[in-house]
């Protein structure tokens, strides 16, 4: 069936598929089409701005995702995982005069709220959208990392630089979309390889130099054949002086341009759709995925199951819809930043939350809504009203507002999907206007 986007006004399909997932989920067919929900979702992450502004508890100065002049209260990570203060402080009833996104808005400036997004880093207090990472600095959407710099999307590696989407890699300088690389410096969409310099797209390959679309080949320089001791002349003589050195940085350009290329990067995958996508399943519209299946409209997912319209999810998240931000998570709709959780909605930057509605800020909660404690016979009854209340609002099945964003449009994912002039994307954040 055919459907109009509320925001572009541009026709879009919604499939058997879709229908059954949106009945599945208990939500409507939605207004926009994927793109403006993409736009949307993403506007409210942002990945790689830091700037100085001071501790809303402490007055210490601090390095975060916020602007100093943004409307919310930021604590530092040490300050925000203390037991010195209680989110369920800022828990508000819900009031069904009032739409539902205004009344999350008002919860969500008032709820402390980390400098970065981490979890359980040691030594990486430069980073975001990280977790489990150790002596890193300037990373973000990464897991399980040790010694790394500079990157995005680096997934259980050790000591990789200026690089980015690298999977289960280590020893890697300047490189892009590899994975089970080690030794690896200016190589880009392989895996398999190892001590190779200014490659692009080789596979099982070791000690390959100025090589391009290669299969499991070894002492190749410029695509040929050399004997061991004729490769390693060949290696040292280039690396031997800056300039030999600038030459090979421009034969590899020249060399890229002419190789040739497969109609996108899809590797061990069946059924799938998109692009950067590896050993996944029936994955749809899909990119940057690892380990994914029944998948559709996803951005950047690890370990993922059962997701549509969702972006950056790692580490095992399954049957979640219309949700950014998320590690180990179960059944998480419309939901930002939320992590080891399940049966979400419409939650903000909770851990180890389950059975949760509206809530911002908490940590091994349950049953709660708008940050305020209920039995499990309260919490189902007024979640089922608050519900109903959405849908004559027509706010059920919407994700937050990108006005409600606390960051402006220019430092946020959304820009580097949909760029927008300054004029077009001004300040989106509520706050702002009062």
């Amino acid at each position: 069936m055919k459907y109009t986007c509320a925001a572009s006004g541009t026709e879009f399909e919604v499939t058997e598929f879709d229908l059954a997932f949106y009945e599945r989920m208990g939500v409507p067919v939605p207004t926009l089409c994927p793109d403006e929900r993409m736009r949307r979702r993403t506007a409210h992450r942002n990945e790689r701005h830091l700037f100085r502004s001071k501790s809303a508890k402490s007055g210490k100065n601090l390095i975060g995702l916020y602007r100093p002049e943004a409307n919310v209260l930021v604590y530092t990570q040490e300050e925000w995982w203390s037991d010195d203060w209680d989110a369920m402080e800022s828990g508000q009833d819900f009031d069904f005069t009032q739409p539902f996104f205004d009344q999350f808005h008002v919860l969500s400036v008032s709820t402390p709220r980390t400098n970065v997004v981490t979890v359980q880093n040691e030594n990486s207090d430069y980073t975001s959208g990280t977790g489990y990472c150790r002596n890193c600095y300037l990373i973000n959407s990464s897991e399980y990392c040790e010694d790394c710099m500079y990157g995005k999307l680096l997934q259980n590696s050790s000591d990789v630089y200026d690089s980015a989407y690298i999977y289960d890699s280590q020893l890697i300088y300047e490189g892009f979309q590899l994975e089970n690389c080690y030794d690896c410096k200016w190589v880009y969409y392989s895996q398999n390889a190892a001590e190779c310099f200014f490659c692009d797209n080789v596979r099982s390959c070791q000690n390959c130099f100025l090589c391009t679309n290669l299969v499991g080949k070894q002492y190749h320089f410029m695509n040929n054949p050399l004997t061991k001791e004729e490769y390693e002349k060949r290696v040292e003589q280039v690396l031997s002086t800056p300039e030999h050195l600038e030459k090979a940085h421009e034969l590899f350009a020249e060399m890229r341009k002419e190789r040739v290329y497969k109609y996108a990067n899809i590797m061990n995958s069946e059924a799938c759709s998109g692009d950067f996508i590896s050993n996944a399943k029936a994955c749809t519209d899909c990119y940057d995925i690892n380990k994914g299946e029944d998948c559709k409209h996803v951005q950047v997912g690890v370990g993922v199951k059962d997701l549509m319209d969702c972006s950056n999810h790692y580490v095992k998240s399954e049957l979640c819809y219309e949700t950014l931000g998320t590690i180990n998570t179960y059944s998480c709709n419309f939901c930002l930043y939320v992590f080891d959780s399940s049966d979400l909605w419409y939650c903000e930057l909770c851990f180890g939350c389950t059975d949760c509605f509206g809530c911002v800020g908490l940590r091994k909660k349950k049953y709660c809504i708008f940050n305020k404690q209920y039995t499990k016979e309260e919490y189902y009854a007024l979640k089922d009203k608050i519900i109903a209340h959405m849908k004559e609002m027509r706010e059920w099945g919407e994700f937050f507002p990108a006005a409600h964003s606390p960051f402006p449009y220019a430092d946020t994912l959304a820009q580097e999907y949909f760029p927008l002039t300054n004029s077009e994307a001004p300040w989106f954040s509520l706050a702002r206007r009062r």
